[in-house]
């Protein structure tokens, strides 16, 4: 049986529209678990585990987790992720790992496509995400335990004056603003003003210009619930990325380090970091399934 596979961009495409589903369905359950605080996630790290998880399971089980994470089929799932990935780790300028860890019973038996996808490697966030496995992961009933880690450091390609970092307001809510470290940089960067979001945007590029950051930052004190809302919708917030433009900006940025963990309804665990400085930003992400 002739088996037509798709492109490598056809490919990266489906990836893109079932990363930028799931990560506002991710997203939203997220905000509901953390109200009121400051979180990291990454989606992008929570899709592969439930990829392998797919390819392990079979019936309704298997068709539901493939639904979630938005890919067709098996065919597609075991090769778009070894794809990214290799186009991830090649990306120039700034450092980027990934890697996957499976435990399983000495006795278990597992399925070829499961394995294939699965590569057993060693830590690769720097030490930034500890002790997401532990003796309090395996019971019993514990079948297998999938655990998946990223980890990111990118310097700024025109990195912030520290001379120029002072303390100044950031307003917390409308009733309580603190201050805080915070850089400035007058320089030209890719920006927009959306209407449809109420916000600016703000891309800040790495060394090597093949990454980047992008800051959405609602023009209203209290807009954030609201922004949060609008970004369920992902074909929003690509139409506002496509209208930003090179223009000179003053860039007022706090300075932040935000740690994170994640319970979503017992299905799954995620431990999240990010630091953001004058030199750049550094970030992991490990989940566990």
């Amino acid at each position: 049986m002739a088996v037509a596979l798709a492109s490598n961009n056809e490919i990266e495409k489906i990836l893109n529209d079932g990363n930028n589903v799931f990560t506002s369905k991710f997203f939203e359950e997220v905000v509901k678990e953390k109200p009121g605080e400051s979180v990291v996630m990454s989606a992008f790290s929570v899709m592969q585990p439930l990829a392998q998880l797919a390819l392990a399971s079979v019936g309704h089980s298997h068709d539901e987790i493939l639904k979630v994470i938005g890919l067709p089929n098996d065919n597609v799932t075991k090769e778009v992720f070894p794809l990214v990935n290799s186009r991830l780790r090649a990306v120039k300028g700034v450092e980027l790992k990934m890697a996957n860890k499976i435990y399983l019973p000495l006795d278990a038996k597992i399925k070829e496509d499961f394995g294939a996808l699965s590569k057993s490697v060693e830590d690769h966030t720097n030490h930034r995400i500890k002790n997401l496995v532990n003796s309090d992961s395996f019971s019993d009933n514990t079948r297998a335990v999938l655990v998946n880690a990223l980890y990111f450091k990118g310097s700024w390609l025109d990195k912030f004056d520290k001379a120029l970092t002072t303390d100044r307001d950031f307003h917390v809510s409308k009733d309580k603003t603190v201050q805080i470290p915070t850089m400035f940089k007058k320089a030209e960067f890719k920006f927009a003003e959306s209407h449809e979001l109420d916000a600016k945007l703000l891309e800040l590029p790495y060394e090597g210009e093949e990454a980047s950051m992008l800051i959405i930052l609602p023009n209203e004190i209290d807009g954030l619930p609201a922004l949060q809302e609008k970004l369920k919708v992902p074909s929003a917030l690509e139409t506002a990325i496509d209208n930003m433009y090179k223009v000179e900006v003053n860039v007022y940025l706090p300075k932040f380090k935000i740690e994170t963990q994640i319970d979503l309804k017992k299905i799954l665990m995620s431990k999240a970091f990010i630091e953001v400085n004058e030199e750049g930003a550094e970030a992991a992400a490990a989940n566990g399934k």
